[in-house]
């Protein structure tokens, strides 16, 4: 359930970040570029690390859990 959550978490985070660009785009168009290095773009990265912990937390109990499945078979086959 947990990498699930922060994989939804990081495209929430994601897609609030580059929605937010727009009304301040109209805003304050001189004043973009602070904006977005010093808020969006941290915020696209925190975001896609936060994609990429719960891919590699899937992956990882996906992994397990057929590695459990694996080690069941042998041990009703002896």
């Amino acid at each position: 359930m947990m990498p699930k959550i922060l994989i939804i978490t990081g495209f929430l985070i994601l897609v609030g970040s580059v929605v937010s660009l727009f009304p301040i785009a109209k805003i304050a168009m001189g004043n973009l570029d602070y904006y977005f290095f010093f808020i969006v773009f941290p915020l696209i990265l925190i975001s896609m690390t936060t994609i990429g912990v719960g891919i590699l937390l899937n992956s990882m109990r996906a992994k397990k859990k057929a590695n459990n499945n694996k080690q069941e078979t042998i041990n009703k086959e002896q």
